[in-house]
């Protein structure tokens, strides 16, 4: 039986600031919403218009997580926290979309 099926939540650590932060993962989780009206309804960072997989590309790519920071400006550091979260989840083979947001089309 999974962790969440048995309603246990694990920490996980994240790094903003120079401050070390915990946060649930469903506080991380709940940063991805699904819009079906936006980007097709890939995943998206609190429902702003830049989708998980272009911040996983830019990781993906060598870029540093500050680099990503500066050049968005309206990211935080759980935003990129909770992309890594959330792919590292679907590749697990956990149905991550049943403990996001998303939105019916209108």
């Amino acid at each position: 039986m999974s962790d969440s099926a048995l309603g246990i939540t694990k920490n996980v650590v994240c790094k903003s600031g120079g401050e070390v932060n915990e946060m649930k993962e469903s506080e991380l989780l709940s940063r991805i919403e699904v819009n079906p009206e936006i980007f097709g309804g890939k995943p998206l960072i609190r429902g702003l218009r830049i989708a998980v997989e272009h911040v996983l590309g830019m990781l993906a790519a060598g870029d540093a997580p500050e680099k990503i920071l500066r050049e968005y400006s309206f990211l935080q550091a759980d935003d990129i926290q909770a992309c890594l979260l959330f792919a590292h989840r679907s590749i697990q083979g956990e149905r991550v979309y049943e403990r996001i947001s998303v939105k019916k089309a209108s």
